[in-house]
């Protein structure tokens, strides 16, 4: 019998950030835009069993890659405390998220943000602007 695999369990979903510039109703396709998109851990060391990952997406606009023409972003409360070791120490005495689970929650966090974008934006210019497919490691800025 195989081992059987704990997932971090997402306790809570919350919109900080949703904003979205006027752009006129003409047809815009789904390669138009891009994004810049970030993902950032928050652990508070007094709840040291609860890691929060925020996803931030700019959408860029489709004729002017420098002008941000929405904001979109996202909170994801995860309880960790069926795991053990989860948590490490930078160089500066801060809590981080080890790589191994980081890259569940990331995933996790990234997808499920995919998503609510994508009901965001429904009925407007922007509905077409649907957040790429990708390896959440890959995430480095612009996509």
């Amino acid at each position: 019998m195989p081992d059987t695999i704990v997932l971090p369990k997402l306790t809570r979903t919350e919109v900080f950030k949703s904003n979205m510039t006027f752009l006129s109703q003409e047809k815009l396709g789904s390669s138009d835009f891009k994004f810049d998109i970030t993902l950032q851990h928050h652990v508070d060391p007094a709840i040291k069993d609860q890691v929060v990952v925020i996803v931030a997406v700019d959408i860029l606009h489709p004729m002017n890659r420098k002008k941000t023409v929405g904001e979109f972003t996202m909170g994801y409360y995860f309880d960790m405390s069926a795991y053990n070791g989860h948590l490490g120490l930078d160089e500066d005495g801060d809590l981080f998220v080890k790589d191994d689970i980081a890259k569940v929650i990331n995933d996790i966090a990234y997808s499920t943000t995919r998503g609510a974008l994508f009901m965001e934006t429904k009925g407007t210019a922007f509905h077409q602007a649907l957040l790429p497919i990708v390896a959440v490691d890959d995430l480095a800025g612009d996509c």
